[in-house]
């Protein structure tokens, strides 16, 4: 697993063993990333259930101010350090462990707000709509940005969930990455 291209271009990014994570490939990452575009420059990026950290790490070295991580193992959240680390990016990201509801909610006291959110939960996960609305209900979103859904194929989202609308499917083999913005602004 690598860095694409950016500031921190092929750097290797270390996995940790074990058969629970499935990083994000990187036709997967291409595509998140030629959707977003230029609009990465500056932007502060959230990457949910962050595994390695390979999106919000990809997210920085191309242009991100800043991105946070959350992630429940402590051993992957080990990785995401070294793994920031590794790049020098440790000064322009905050990794927090713990489960995400509640990662949410402290983000949301501390009135931080997002232009990309990412999440890439297990594939077994079934929480979906409730994870939109509390995002929605948190206001993490900043005005007219994007938040994006990493699931496997047969997973069925709501098409609406809290002020969160599709806007668009794009699917990478079995995977799938699903664009979702507030309903008032589906372009």
């Amino acid at each position: 697993m690598r860095i694409i291209t950016g500031e921190a271009r092929y750097r290797k990014l270390k996995t940790p063993k074990g058969r629970n994570l499935r990083p994000t490939s990187d036709i997967v990452k291409e595509g998140l990333f030629n959707i977003i575009g230029n609009g990465i420059r500056g932007a502060r990026f959230l990457d949910i259930f962050a595994g390695t950290g390979n999106v919000g790490i990809e997210a920085i070295s191309r242009g991100a101010e800043r991105a946070d991580f959350l992630e429940l193992s402590r051993g992957h959240i080990a990785v995401i350090r070294d793994n920031l680390r590794t790049c020098g990016f440790a000064g322009r990201a905050g990794v927090h462990g713990g489960k995400a509801e509640q990662l949410l909610a402290m983000l949301a006291s501390a009135d931080i707000k997002y232009d990309y959110i990412y999440a890439d939960p297990p594939y077994d996960y079934e929480e979906y709509g409730t994870l939109l609305e509390q995002i929605s209900e948190l206001g993490l979103l900043n005005e007219g940005g994007s938040l994006f859904l990493e699931t496997g194929r047969r997973t069925v989202l709501p098409d609406e969930a809290g002020d969160f609308a599709v806007v668009r499917k794009y699917r990478y083999g079995n995977t799938v990455l699903t664009l979702y913005r507030r309903a008032t602004q589906k372009r």
